[in-house]
């Protein structure tokens, strides 16, 4: 899991590949090359648990970054820079693995909602306040904002 961490943004990947089928021959192929909330969450704990608090403190910045100034607007999916746009794209000159098209980049499961996302996302921050995590208040207004997370200024200073 240390190796799906991208060192520059503290992003983590759900997979190093994109395209690789549910089922030879299938057309489910998909480009996990991306930071998923909920797949992160569990990198989150498990890396935590193995000790790698600064990985998670990465990735508790990238998460900060990735939905600065539109927290009401989170994504379930970004890429490891924390950009929202991913535009699903086919590439039907590749032959795809064994044979398996269409190949795709992007994915466009950024654009759906999935309200287990805030869950995903709020358990990732108390997993880094229990590992003992330095504080960060644009976290903990996120976490804690009576009136909703449209409400929260996440402006990073710095």
């Amino acid at each position: 899991m240390k190796a799906l961490t991208y060192q520059p943004t503290g992003g983590i990947v759900a997979a190093a590949t994109t395209s690789l089928p549910e089922e030879l021959g299938g057309v489910r192929n998909w480009d996990y090359r991306y930071c998923w909330l909920r797949d992160a969450t569990y990198a989150l704990q498990a890396l935590l648990a193995a000790g790698f608090r600064r990985e998670a403190g990465a990735w508790r910045d990238w998460l900060l970054r990735a939905i600065a100034g539109q927290p009401e607007a989170l994504q379930i999916v970004y890429s490891i820079d924390g950009s929202r746009r991913l535009p699903e794209v086919e590439l039907p000159w590749l032959a795809g693995y064994e044979g398996s098209s269409p190949v795709r980049t992007g994915n466009a499961a950024s654009g759906q909602l999935q309200l287990d996302v805030w869950g995903e996302t709020l358990d990732a921050m108390f997993l880094a306040r229990q590992a003992g995590l330095p504080a960060d208040p644009d976290a903990w207004a996120l976490q804690v904002t009576p009136d909703g997370p449209s409400r929260v200024s996440l402006a990073r200073t710095g």
